[in-house]
């Protein structure tokens, strides 16, 4: 909820506004797939930023911004200088954008103990690389639907022939069948140990 600096990456870091629900997305997952991550996991998302001041900065602006979202007045005003459904970023702005993903995990029984993913694509995520994702994922399950169903399964521990079903998450649902997909997408996925 505030800045701080993090030792394993040298930097500054802040508040993500995206933070709670990818964390409660990722504990779903940890929980429909028999715990793989181990019951205690915990989880939690960051923002690097360049220095303690930029870091100050864009938490305050956040903090100040949530709270002017709150109430019903202030939130009127804002609106008008928010876009406008059906706006969006430019062509430009979607061209130039990218994602980059930390993920660092450690283990509680031992902290020197940790390993480092980095997740990246090649578009903006927002707008342009959350579209490849949403269609990659309605693929997987309409081509390899049986194929996602029996890695569910194994995942479980499950040999009963249940179904996808529910609400599942995409780690759940299709685990490295989606994988494979969004790597052929043009997102990478690289393991530094």
């Amino acid at each position: 909820m505030w800045i701080k600096y993090d030792f394993d990456r040298a930097k500054w870091t802040g508040p993500w506004f995206m933070a709670s629900t990818n964390g409660k997305c990722v504990r779903r997952s940890n929980s429909l797939l028999a715990y793989a991550f181990g019951p205690e996991l915990r989880y939690a998302e960051v923002m690097e930023h360049k220095n303690f001041f930029v870091a100050l900065f864009t938490t305050l602006f956040l903090f100040a911004f949530g709270i002017l979202l709150y109430f019903a007045p202030t939130r009127n005003v804002v609106r008008r200088f928010l876009p406008q459904p059906g706006q969006g970023p430019s062509k430009e702005l979607l061209a130039s954008g990218f994602m980059k993903l930390t993920v660092i995990g450690k283990s509680e029984s031992d902290p020197t103990n940790k390993i480092t993913a980095v997740v990246q694509a090649p578009k903006e995520p927002g707008y342009a690389f959350t579209a490849v994702m949403l269609a990659e994922s309605a693929l997987c399950l309409a081509l390899q639907r049986e194929e996602c169903n029996k890695l569910y399964r194994q995942r479980k521990g499950d040999d009963e022939p249940e179904v996808l079903g529910g609400i599942l998450t995409p780690a759940s649902a299709m685990g490295n069948v989606l994988l494979d997909r969004l790597t052929r997408a043009g997102m990478k996925f690289n393991v530094v140990v």
